[in-house]
């Protein structure tokens, strides 16, 4: 089972104000088996699903080799939620997504969270592949050593496919400024923030509706198809649903797509079905597990068929 770390007695150090959910950052205590750094404790909402989803979708990027900052479940007295170690050196900075657009893109609202609709998948994709000696993530330039950063971002777009992740806006990706002595090197940021998704927010009834019914429009496979990403597309007028992620993806990077796509294809209904049998009952119930699992095979079969793995 996965760990549930008590950190009541962790020092608080500030709130994080990036973001909409409550969460601050708190330091481990001496002798602690979490490691002596600053790490994030996200508060989930109530009958959310936040908690799970974000150590699911953390121990699904470990399975695929995508850079993820790390969660792990964690409480305060009654309050659960999940902890993260700073994905970052000391030193180092954090630039979100919307401060570098509002640079390059006219008239970008980096304020404006959502449907903001030049918060386009190529102004992202085509600033960070222009970002001058972008690399890739701090401490993954070997593993990933025949990708680019662009190609790695890439990655992050199939896994959000995969989970059906509909919140990658312009707060939850950017580059890390790192600085190390005299030198200084810009690095994309591992992927993190990934709770909304795996359909942690269906009420109990819907799902189970969902997981039972033999109309199809209703199935979980229904659900997973309508599923939205944050991005708007060139000509469309609202976001991308993610398989139409999916497909401009093929279109502009279609190696890289490839390559993630047949990572993602190499995890079976058993490895996901593993990932949930590790989480207590406290954390989630058998139905959103289910109903997860089906959605994770759902996605899964739609990027496997639209990139011809």
């Amino acid at each position: 089972m996965f760990p549930v770390y008590n950190i009541s007695d962790f020092v608080s150090q500030r709130p994080e104000s990036l973001g909409t959910k409550e969460k601050t950052w708190v330091l481990p205590s001496e002798g602690h088996e979490l490691v002596r750094r600053p790490h994030l404790f996200k508060i989930g909402r109530p009958n959310t699903g936040e908690n799970w989803a974000e150590k699911v979708s953390f121990e699904l990027c470990k399975l695929l080799g995508i850079p993820c900052a790390s969660y792990d479940f964690a409480r305060i007295g009654d309050v659960k939620g999940v902890v993260s170690e700073r994905f970052m050196p000391d030193a180092a900075q954090f630039i979100p997504g919307n401060m570098l657009l509002a640079r390059v893109v006219d008239g970008y609202d980096g304020n404006k969270r959502f449907q903001q609709i030049d918060y386009k998948i190529g102004h992202v994709l085509n600033l960070i592949k222009r970002l001058r000696g972008l690399r890739k993530p701090v401490g993954w330039e070997e593993e990933l050593k025949n990708l680019s950063a662009t190609e790695v971002f890439v990655g992050y777009l199939l896994f959000d496919a995969l989970i059906g992740n509909t919140d990658r806006h312009h707060e939850n990706w950017g580059v890390v400024v790192n600085v190390e002595k005299e030198n200084i090197s810009v690095h994309l940021a591992p992927s993190f923030d990934h709770a909304s998704s795996l359909g942690r927010n269906e009420p109990a009834e819907k799902r189970s509706m969902r997981l039972t019914t033999k109309d199809h429009r209703a199935t979980v496979e229904a659900y997973a198809e309508r599923g939205k990403s944050a991005f708007f597309g060139s000509n469309t007028p609202g976001t991308l649903h993610l398989c139409e992620l999916v497909d401009e993806l093929v279109k502009v990077y279609p190696e890289a797509t490839q390559f993630w796509a047949t990572r993602i294809g190499e995890l079976s209904e058993e490895a996901f079905s593993k990932v949930f049998g590790q989480i207590g009952e406290e954390w989630i119930d058998e139905g959103a597990a289910r109903f997860a699992i089906r959605m994770l095979c759902a996605n899964q079969a739609m990027i496997l068929g639209a990139t011809n793995v």
